[in-house]
């Protein structure tokens, strides 16, 4: 199950994805980064692996969009990725196939 929150002040949007019941899941639950929301406000947030897992899981056969957002995250956190956690899952969930 997934939801947004709009701000409808600035435009902000949250997607929150409630944890699956998936081994992946299990997985990555314990990877969710604590980060600022506001200067009072903090919140967890997936780890940009699992981030990537996420969009090339949902991408099968839907918008290129995905794609490009999987571009901006490895370009953006370069060699800070966990490589081998991403391509041991995307290999796992056969998210390396076309």
């Amino acid at each position: 199950m997934e939801f947004n929150i709009l701000h409808l002040g600035s435009g902000s949007k949250v997607d929150v994805i409630l944890r699956k019941a998936t081994e992946h899941g299990a997985s990555e639950f314990p990877r969710r980064q604590l980060q600022p929301m506001t200067t009072t406000v903090n919140a967890h947030f997936a780890s940009p692996e699992d981030v990537i897992i996420a969009k090339l899981d949902y991408m099968k056969g839907r918008s290129e969009k995905h794609l490009a957002d999987v571009a901006g995250i490895l370009r953006v956190q370069g060699d800070a990725l966990d490589r081998a956690y991403l391509e041991g899952w995307v290999a796992k969930l056969g998210l390396d196939e076309p």
